[in-house]
């Protein structure tokens, strides 16, 4: 005679509890939940952070190199002063700390990318509104730039841009000012140059 076969009732409800239960796996799927917007803020807290450290390396080495220009230790002698501008961009890098030698590989090699723009000009007066050059598509230097700083007791500006590709750019596309990620950075210094600061008087204003 075959033997009779127990309801199947009560262990379908014990497997049913002892499923519910199981929290095997339950940590995997609440990481694949909030990773992606935790590796999103760390980065962007990252980028973020390094783009502020290059911000204030470069008003560092703008401030510096603007003080020579204003005791006249440097003088902008116009655009024509080639050699003169490539020595004060050169002085510009070599207050670049951890970023010299980025910035300085730009200004030594003009055929490679040149992360560095100095723009100086005379201003006339304070409230006078001078021009603004930016980096080319390319991040080259713009056509428009100037090396000019006036005689004694000129108003003079100053400003250095500097190009920068962010690590992430899509996390924070409002920083880029052109394609692929690059940022460009701006410094700007406002001085009078001291009395013996005197200019070549055979230089060309720009």
């Amino acid at each position: 005679m075959p033997a009779l076969s127990r309801p199947a009732g009560p262990g379908l409800v014990r497997d049913a509890r002892g499923w519910l239960r199981d929290r095997r796996g339950a940590t995997a799927v609440e990481f694949a939940i909030i990773g992606a917007p935790f590796f999103f803020m760390i980065f962007s807290i990252l980028q973020l952070a390094m783009y502020f450290m290059v911000q204030v390396t470069l008003d560092n080495a703008t401030a510096n190199a603007a003080r020579q220009l204003r005791t006249g230790q440097v003088i902008a002698d116009g655009n024509s002063d080639t050699s003169g501008k490539q020595a004060f961009m050169t002085a510009v890098c070599n207050n670049m700390s951890w970023l010299q030698s980025q910035c300085q590989s730009g200004v030594t090699s003009p055929g490679g990318t040149q992360y560095l723009v100095v723009d100086v000009r005379q201003l006339g007066a304070y409230s006078n509104a001078a021009g603004n050059p930016t980096l080319n598509a390319g991040g080259n230097a713009p056509t428009n730039s100037c090396y000019y700083s006036g005689s004694a007791g000129s108003a003079v500006e100053m400003r250095a841009y500097y190009r920068w590709q962010m690590i992430v750019p899509e996390l924070m596309s409002s920083l880029q000012t052109f394609a692929n990620g690059v940022a460009e950075l701006q410094s700007t210094e406002v001085f009078q140059i001291e009395p013996n600061g005197q200019t070549n008087p055979s230089a060309t204003a720009c």
